[in-house]
């Protein structure tokens, strides 16, 4: 189950219901009448649109959420095969107004019958979620690293789709995307599905196409990146960001140098700045890459503003020189990114 969009234990709750509805144990009439027996709250909660409380329904089951927690767990640990539940995104649960982490492993660890994954991209909030005595979760876990896809690999699943419908794809457009994002596979795969739909039946994907493939999204999401650049209020705030845009991945932020190359202040203005824009709870401008490595967190906010400040060929052309740094910068810290 994909947690990034749920705020709170009633979106876990219908997030949970619609894995247990397409779960192997729920496949076929009688095992979903055996599970919609046990569990009747989930067919309700799976549909309901939560924050918007108006029916009579939506409004009783409120505070029947920790009962529904109970009874899905108490129906995985009576299946008769083992279960695998794979968490993704965990660490938004950090962020709900219920102490949801505490309610989690009062259950998770009384089972026997079910194996837990959690996993999520925010890697410092895993860290601290595990490895923190204070939290519920504390060493109850084992730490697992998820490396980035292979270059090769990425390629041929790629040109294989493309082949599917009579159309070709360069290597030269899958290293272009691969180097580009990082090799996240979210954003790459924007990139690629709209430059598949623009090639025609028997016409080549090349990287021009994957610029105008980019260029068509950045020009969809131009509002949404106005307003976000506008939510940083301060002048020093947008200028680290655009720091970020022309350094592509920055260290050093504090420095005498950086300050006075990018105006950003000084550097409590820079150490406030990062503070407010790497806060998770305030959904993360920017990312911290290894150890006091920056980059903007969304990759096409960043095209986005080298192309309003005119430095966008530059950054294509700079795009596997900062996929390299990157890999460095995190090969600095403990192996550390999933938790099993």
């Amino acid at each position: 189950m994909d947690l990034y969009k749920t705020c709170n234990e009633q979106d876990f709750v219908r997030e949970f219901g619609k894995a247990f509805l397409k779960a192997p144990f729920a496949k076929g009439e009688k095992n979903k009448k055996k599970l919609l027996d046990a569990i009747p709250e989930i067919k309700i909660y799976a549909n309901l649109n939560f924050g918007f409380f108006k029916t009579g329904i939506e409004a009783s089951v409120h505070n029947e959420f920790d009962s529904t927690i109970e009874k899905m767990f108490h129906f995985l640990e009576g299946t008769d095969k083992p279960n695998i539940v794979v968490f993704d995104e965990f660490q938004t649960v950090e962020d709900y107004p219920e102490k949801m982490p505490a309610i989690l492993r009062t259950h998770i660890q009384k089972m026997n019958n079910t194996k837990f994954i959690f996993s999520g991209s925010e890697r410092h909030m895993l860290d601290s979620m595990f490895n923190e005595q204070n939290k519920p979760f504390y060493k109850s876990a084992l730490p697992m690293e998820l490396e980035i896809i292979p270059l090769p690999v990425y390629r041929e699943f790629c040109q294989r789709l493309f082949d599917t419908r009579c159309k070709t794809l360069t290597d030269a457009a899958v290293e272009f995307i691969y180097y580009l994002f990082s090799a996240n596979t979210f954003e790459m795969q924007q990139a690629m599905n709209l430059a598949f739909a623009l090639t025609a039946e028997g016409q080549a994907a090349d990287v021009k196409m994957m610029e105008w493939a980019i260029d068509a999204i950045l020009t969809e999401n131009d509002s949404f990146y106005r307003e976000l650049l506008a939510r940083s209020t301060s002048e020093k705030e947008r200028n680290l960001l655009q720091c970020l845009a022309v350094e592509g991945l920055a260290s050093g932020l504090t420095s005498q140098e950086k300050i006075w190359k990018y105006n950003l202040g000084g550097a409590s203005s820079v150490q406030a700045s990062l503070k407010k824009l790497t806060d998770s709870k305030r959904n993360a401008v920017i990312v911290e890459i290894g150890r006091n490595h920056y980059r903007l967190q969304d990759k096409f906010f960043d095209l986005w503003l080298a192309s309003q400040i005119g430095i966008l060929d530059r950054k294509y052309a700079a795009a596997e020189d900062i996929f390299h740094r990157e890999r460095a910068a995190m090969k600095e810290l403990p192996k550390m990114a999933s938790i099993l």
